[in-house]
């Protein structure tokens, strides 16, 4: 079985998994390889230097965190593999899903956060897309 792992972030180096998601997404690659789960990871930021299963897709900040959905459809074209699964976490990804007719593979989403701002947000039409936008780009955290 062969997964594309879609997370904002990925660190490997035990100094960088100090709390929230790192951990997570680290614990999760490693548990799943050991029961002979192939994964690459497709993520903005990453202090992991296997060139070969994890892929960058462009420096993160503010507005490039909005497109990361996009950059991981290409890179995952790029790549070339065919997946079974393409696992996606954070909201920021939600861009990828336009263009799931094209693979083969099942989707799954994890939500990561509070569910509050998932309510707030819905992203049923266009204008909740603008909604999300302009609650991500206007608000302070």
């Amino acid at each position: 079985m062969r997964v594309a792992r879609v997370c904002p972030y990925y660190y490997s180096k035990p100094e960088n998994l100090d709390s929230g998601l790192k951990p997570y997404y680290f614990n999760l690659v490693k548990k799943l390889s050991t029961m002979g789960v192939k994964q690459d990871v497709f993520t903005l930021e990453s202090d992991s230097g296997i060139k070969e299963s994890v892929f960058i897709t462009r420096k993160r900040s503010r507005f490039n965190y909005l497109l990361f959905g996009y950059d991981a459809y290409r890179r995952i074209k790029e790549a070339g593999r065919d997946y079974d699964i393409i696992h996606t976490h954070q909201a920021n990804s939600f861009l990828l899903y336009f263009f799931k007719n094209k693979f083969k593979s099942k989707f799954v989403h994890t939500i990561h956060g509070s569910p509050v701002a998932y309510k707030k947000v819905p992203l049923k039409n266009f204008r909740g897309l603008k909604d999300m936008l302009y609650f991500y780009l206007f608000n302070k955290y």
